[in-house]
């Protein structure tokens, strides 16, 4: 499984600028509401002075906190995908890697017999590596799907909270 954790950490290394980038537009796109409105109660004819002062002594500070808090929320969100402790415990991801397994090497292992006798030894081992590869291989689909999909959500309850 080390080789999967691996490939997982260099996979999901763009993972933060992705989600960086949504946080920025979803504040900015709040704070643009939050000017409107302040505009729009205030009003804009002659207490131009006023707004900006409410929005740089309370708008802007409270901004500038959430959104530093969710950059530390995205780090921890983040952690065991960089440090290499994600691994699925979950049965959904033993079910779904399992049932995945099997689809492929269900054609392979009937196709060990030449001719009605006995595999050789060469052939079985070559087999037998390309078993290896493609467990490994559907291991880290596998694990790569389940981890996107643990990330996305967490994201997405992370908005919800903040």
């Amino acid at each position: 499984m080390d080789i999967v954790m691996q490939l997982l950490q260099k996979l999901s290394a763009p993972w933060k600028r992705i989600v960086g980038i949504r946080i920025e537009k979803v504040i900015d796109a709040v704070k643009a509401f939050v000017d409107e409105v302040l505009e729009e109660i205030v009003g804009s004819h002659g207490s131009g002075w006023t707004t900006s002062t409410i929005l740089s002594t309370c708008v802007d500070p409270f901004f500038d906190k959430k959104e530093q808090l969710l950059s530390d929320k995205l780090e921890e969100l983040l952690r065991p995908y960089k440090e290499g402790y994600a691994l699925p415990l979950d049965t959904d991801f033993q079910e779904t890697l399992g049932r995945t397994v099997a689809k492929r090497t269900t054609p392979q292992t009937g196709n060990l017999a030449i001719s009605g006798q006995q595999a050789n030894v060469t052939t079985i081992s070559s087999a037998a590596h390309w078993h290896v590869a493609d467990v490994i291989f559907e291991a880290m689909q596998t694990f790569y799907d389940s981890a996107l999909r643990t990330f996305t959500d967490n994201v997405i309850y992370l908005a919800i909270e903040s």
